[in-house]
């Protein structure tokens, strides 16, 4: 016995009028909170900054009447770490699953323009990015209120200036790889093109260099480095680094450039379709 042809159930609802930038962005921060991976490289972050928390209530227990700014900024330091891993992790292959899975067809099927699509990814990219400096930074900066009556010279405005540095760091590295995304053949592999990269970047300028040309001045050609640079621009208190802080500017805004040009160069693209 046949059965009778039906058609499609009814759909009942009220479409979306949200921005497809926004939908996008939503969409790739609901996948990556469903993913153990992702959730541990941006929570290992975050830790990080909760035992940076804790060590201003164990220097108060030694008995300090105050605490450090260097500390606070060692803090930033070692969270670009955690932000680069992330970065890695969530944001390089992310662009080329969207090729390898044919979900860019149907992104593009609908009423989203090329720009939208990419500028939801890197949306969301950045934000996880940026999340894994904000949350420690809360922390930290509630911390130094709770645990301590006086507080260092310039920190009254520390925690604020520290938003233009970690928006410079995440942009940067949000660029580069979602770039190492456009051009890796594996998801695998672009992560650790780029971890592996920025590692042997930084220990080719900080040891390999210095020793052949029996000078620092290389040391300046680690992103680490460049960023610490600037940090005297933001926090006149602390003191100056051997590079001038426009070195350092100049070397991130380059990278930045770097990444983001190869993502409007080589972004994919659908099949048959010309750069």
């Amino acid at each position: 016995m046949t059965e009778a042809p039906r058609g499609y159930t009814e759909w009942v609802g009220t479409p979306s009028t949200s921005a497809p930038i926004g939908v996008i962005a939503a969409d790739e921060l609901r996948r990556v909170r469903n993913n153990v991976w992702t959730f541990l490289a941006v929570g290992a972050g975050v830790a990080w900054g909760v035992a940076s928390t804790i060590e201003l209530y164990q220097i108060k227990q030694a008995g300090a009447a105050t605490h450090d700014l260097q500390g606070f900024l060692d803090m930033l330091g070692q969270l670009q770490w955690f932000t680069l891993v992330a970065a890695a992790i969530i944001g390089a292959p992310m662009l080329l699953e969207d090729a390898r899975r044919g979900a860019l067809e149907l992104y593009l099927s609908r009423p989203v323009t090329r720009l939208q699509h990419l500028a939801g990814k890197a949306l969301a990219l950045t934000w996880l990015c940026l999340m894994v400096f904000l949350l420690p930074i809360l922390l930290y900066a509630a911390g130094a209120y709770i645990f301590f009556d006086d507080q260092p010279e310039g920190w009254t405005a520390a925690p604020w200036v520290a938003l233009p540095y970690v928006v410079l760091w995440s942009v940067a590295v949000c660029g580069l790889a979602l770039g190492v995304s456009c051009l890796a053949r594996s998801g695998r592999a672009a992560s650790l093109l780029l971890i592996g990269g920025a590692v042997t970047l930084h220990i080719i300028a900080t040891t390999l260099l210095p020793n052949l040309t029996e000078s620092t001045w290389p040391a300046i050609l680690s992103p680490f480095n460049a960023m610490q640079a600037i940090q005297p621009w933001l926090w006149p208190s602390i003191q100056a680094d051997d590079f001038p802080a426009w070195w350092g500017l100049a070397e991130m805004l380059a990278l930045a450039v770097v990444g983001w040009g190869l993502v409007a160069r080589f972004h994919p693209r659908l099949r048959g379709e010309g750069p």
